[in-house]
């Protein structure tokens, strides 16, 4: 597990919530896991062919999810 500061910013506020990583999870637009990671705070996408896919951070404060564009 590992500490994670996740930074939101806009032009009038910003937020930092401190979480623990459990797990970062890529998945692709229809929900097919693409890549898991537990153990580092860095994934290779490099494998990835180009498409959206959604970030999930799985933390010990729940699970945070963005989205992710790859174009080649």
């Amino acid at each position: 597990m590992l500490p994670y500061m996740w930074g939101v910013s806009s032009p009038n506020e910003e937020t930092v919530i401190e979480a623990t990583i459990k797990q970062i999870q890529i998945t692709d637009a229809r929900g097919k896991v693409m890549m898991t990671a537990t153990k580092s705070r860095n994934i290779n996408v490099s494998s990835l062919p180009s498409g959206y896919y959604f970030i999930k951070l799985h933390t010990d404060r729940g699970i945070v999810s963005k989205g992710l564009m790859i174009a080649r």
